[in-house]
């Protein structure tokens, strides 16, 4: 094991971590065993409670349906003996509600004169309608057993319950309804048997049956203390469920904090009689809930009911966990103590050594401190030496630099004054160039306005020659036939004099406008001419202060030449001073290395027993032996790389550790 670790804790940790593995393994094995196992029986319950009560719910609404289908029965066999009085017939009905306290009402509904003929007698007679038909409905509405006629028994939806039986000739379970008995609403299904005569169906007969006995049960089933269950009729309407605010509402409304995503496959295996099972996290019971759902086949009725029912793994692992956590509370008072004697055992075998080991670490410390004291002179005057060779090296190396950049400002600025004296040059020879320039644009405009007169007289004489020709024209007019010949020639001529004034007018435009542009020209020129004359004064001014600049700066570079002599010489004195002290120090660190491999022992043996702390120990120690030990004789700089030669030494004695830490017999009796 890494040195890092007392020997305290190399024979206990090995023994303890064993100790955990073994008992965490047992504990995990154990409890997964125990939590599988549980979970299984969990769903195997969950299974045989959901088809146990889902038989006790079947059976619930079997009776009346098994009721309805004993009247349909009578009522068939009395109408094939022609035995159809409906006195008779009404008063089974009342004393079959009568025998029986659980129905709400029973009820038939005939159709039109299939019973015996005689609708037309009993038009609005009690118990009947308008139609006359045989429609009697007894029921307990007002807390004892009274008749009434049915109502909406042909109407689409509110009459389903004799419709769907009807025109299906099968037997029909409706989905429940809420019904009020004494001023309080109940939920109520209505089992429906067809009656049939002659192969056909000549009327139906029905049980109302409440459905405040089931949502007891429902209420009162609690699987595992805190599980649910709950029944829902074949289109989704909720006939029993353990949270009351939800009966006759449908489960696609209220059932997603039940089902999550399961909503509708489950409420589809509902309506077509399937079992479905699945898992989901309830938010009512803040746990994961296992919900297993088995179909409700009523009678012959082809509309299936479905009963569910939920098991909370929370309250399933209840059991399990708390026996998990016994295990492991107990492993944890095992492991405890076995620490403990663990411990106790280990302080026995590494206390003696840790004895031993301190005396010799301060046997070590003497020897260590003894050679420090020896080193420490001889180590300061070597780093003092070293950082005043390294500060006069940088020195000279920044006064180089300053030399070296002051002569280049020093050429720089001589090249700057001859610049500027070509400049100047340059600036006086464009300053006479614009002069002659602008003496030049000013003869262009005197020679303009004498062009201008020009164009403006031969303008004047066109239009003489256009008046003359006009005049021609009138005279050649006057002389007929005569005179044609000398009207076009005039006519022509007028015709140029035209174009000759219209050329003259451009060439006038023309002109006007080059004599505006080379005057704007010439003040342009005035301008340019002015500015290069100040530009050639501080060009001179410039020439000056860059002659100044050169002078400063050749007498700064003779300042620097000097200085960097003087510290040369500096570096001479520093190197032998340097040297004496590499000499010294030399010698304390001989004398000093026996001392640390004296240390170095004892704090092997340290490590050994006491290990390291936090995992620093070990190398705090050896870092705490390189302090007494001289530091690397610093490399010392020079300026001329002048070797030098170290006085030879006279031999060491050498020190033996037995000399220093005597041991006998007495520190080993504890082994």
């Amino acid at each position: 094991m890494n040195k890092r670790f007392s020997l305290k804790l190399r024979l206990t940790l090995p023994t303890l971590l064993t100790a955990l593995l073994i008992v965490g393994g047992i504990v995990a094995f154990l409890s997964t065993v125990m939590m599988r196992t549980t979970k299984e029986e969990a769903l195997s319950k969950a299974y045989e409670m959901a088809h146990r009560y889902g038989n006790e719910i079947d059976a619930e609404l079997e009776v009346a349906m098994d009721a309805a289908r004993s009247l349909g029965q009578s009522f068939q066999a009395l109408k094939k003996s022609g035995h159809t009085d409906r006195e008779m017939l009404n008063l089974i009905l009342k004393e079959n509600l009568e025998g029986n306290p659980d129905f709400l009402g029973v009820w038939t509904c005939w159709e039109p004169n299939a019973l015996d003929g005689k609708d037309a007698e009993y038009v609005n007679a009690p118990l009947h309608d308008s139609t006359g038909r045989f429609i009697p409905y007894y029921n307990r509405g007002s807390s004892r057993v009274e008749g009434e006629a049915l109502l909406d028994y042909e109407k689409p939806g509110a009459g389903d319950y004799y419709l769907l039986a009807r025109n299906s000739g099968r037997e029909v379970i409706t989905e429940p309804y809420l019904y009020k008995v004494g001023g309080k609403e109940i939920l109520v299904t209505r089992a429906a048997v067809p009656i049939e005569h002659a192969n056909r169906v000549v009327g139906v007969v029905g049980v109302d049956l409440p459905l405040s006995k089931l949502q007891s049960l429902i209420e009162n089933l609690h699987p595992y203390g805190s599980g649910v269950s709950a029944v829902f009729a074949n289109r989704g309407t909720i006939a029993a469920h353990f949270d009351p605010s939800r009966l006759g509402k449908q489960m696609r409304d209220t059932e997603a904090d039940m089902c999550d995503e399961h909503l509708m496959p489950f409420a589809e295996a509902v309506q077509a009689g399937r079992d479905f099972i699945f898992s989901v996290y309830s938010k009512p019971l803040a746990s994961d809930v296992y919900i297993q759902t088995v179909p409700l086949t009523i009678g012959r009725s082809t509309t299936p009911w479905g009963f569910a029912i939920g098991i909370p793994m929370k309250a399933v692992l209840a059991g399990p966990r708390s026996v998990m956590i016994m295990a492991i509370a107990t492993g944890v008072i095992g492991l405890t103590l076995l620490s403990l004697f663990v411990i106790w055992t280990a302080l026995g075998v590494a206390n003696p050594i840790n004895r031993i080991s301190q005396k010799m670490g301060g046997a070590a410390q003497e020897v260590s401190s003894a050679a420090t004291q020896l080193s420490s002179t001889s180590q300061s005057l070597a780093e003092g030496s070293s950082e005043q060779a390294s500060s006069i090296e940088e020195t000279s190396s920044s006064l180089e630099e300053m030399s070296s950049m002051t002569r280049q400002n020093a050429d720089h600025a001589s090249q700057a004054d001859k610049l500027m004296h070509n400049a100047k040059t340059i600036v006086g020879e464009a300053n006479e160039s614009m002069s002659q320039l602008t003496g030049s644009m000013a003869d262009i405009s005197r020679s303009s306005e004498e062009t201008f007169k020009i164009i403006k007289t031969i303008d004047e004489i066109a239009f003489q020659t256009n008046l003359l020709a006009l005049n021609a024209a009138v005279e050649a007019a006057r002389a007929g036939e005569a005179g044609a010949g000398f009207a076009v020639v005039a006519d022509e001529v007028r015709n140029l004099a035209m174009r000759a004034a219209e050329a003259a007018r451009n060439t006038s435009n023309i002109i006007e406008e080059t004599v505006k542009k080379v005057k704007g020209g010439s003040d342009l020129v005035l301008k340019t001419n002015e500015a290069f004359k100040q530009v050639a004064q501080s060009a001179a001014k410039v020439g000056e202060l860059v002659g100044e600049i050169a002078a400063a700066s050749s007498e700064q570079a003779q300042g620097i030449e000097q200085i960097n002599t003087a510290v040369a010489e500096m570096d001479k004195v520093t190197q032998r001073n340097a040297a004496g002290a590499e000499e010294s120090a030399s010698a304390a660190e001989q004398m000093n290395a026996q001392a640390v491999e004296l240390k170095s022992m004892v704090l092997d043996l340290t490590a050994l027993v006491q290990g390291t702390r936090n995992g620093k120990g070990s190398a705090d120690s050896f870092h705490a032996a390189d302090a007494y030990a001289p530091k690397r004789k610093p490399q010392l700089p020079s300026l001329h790389n002048k070797p030098h030669h170290r006085k030879a030494l006279p031999a060491q004695t050498e020190i033996r550790p037995e000399k220093l830490i005597p041991l006998d017999s007495d520190d080993l009796k504890d082994f």
